[in-house]
């Protein structure tokens, strides 16, 4: 077990809409949040801009229909180290989207 000041520097590190996942991991992490005053709330809307415009290989999550937790696992488990961060994000929001 880490202690809390450790975890306190690592949140300092989260970005806002993973807040939640980090808090919700256990009590001691639940605990670092609060005591940081961090909400925990996530921006669907960010994840509904995407565009094919800006890359013409995704699709914009407001037309995605939901994704069951077993693809995500399908997916990810495609994705190696020399793959980019970016893809695993894409499908993890699309799981969070899903409600994962």
């Amino acid at each position: 077990k880490l202690p809390d000041e450790l975890w306190d520097k690592i949140l300092e590190s989260v970005v806002d809409n993973s807040v939640l996942a980090f808090a919700s991991v256990n009590k001691q992490l639940r605990r670092v949040q609060r005591r940081s005053g961090r909400k925990l709330e996530t921006d669907m809307k960010s994840y509904s801009d995407f565009s094919v415009e800006r890359d013409p290989e995704l699709l914009e999550y407001a037309e995605l229909n939901t994704v069951s937790e077993d693809w995500c696992l399908w997916a990810m488990s495609f994705l190696s180290d020399g793959i980019q961060q970016e893809q695993s994000e894409q499908i993890m929001n699309a799981a969070a989207f899903s409600g994962h």
